[in-house]
């Protein structure tokens, strides 16, 4: 299941079947740091991480990575870093 603090857990199936249909998010929560607020709510959690270019990764978090524009960089921690074939894979 997941969940996060502003929605009820969902299986995983139901929430691959949300985020592939498009349509407008339930909610937007405005954060003046948007990556401050990730940051916290990643915090000993096991996240997935979706960036442009390089970023930085939550500390004391783990998970799944992901960029968009594949480059030298790395990303710091636990992270294991996915192709769009991986993560289509993992949803299919």
């Amino acid at each position: 299941m997941t969940s996060s603090p502003c929605c009820p857990p969902s299986r995983p199936t139901a929430f691959a079947a949300r985020i592939s249909s498009l349509e407008a998010p339930e909610a937007r929560l405005p954060r003046a740091d948007s990556d401050g607020a990730a940051a916290e709510m990643a915090v000993g959690r096991r996240v997935f991480l979706a960036m442009t270019h390089a970023s930085v990764a939550p500390a004391g978090a783990s998970g799944t990575s992901y960029r968009l524009f594949p480059g030298p960089a790395e990303v710091p921690g636990s992270f294991d870093r996915v192709s769009a074939g991986d993560l289509v894979a993992e949803l299919g």
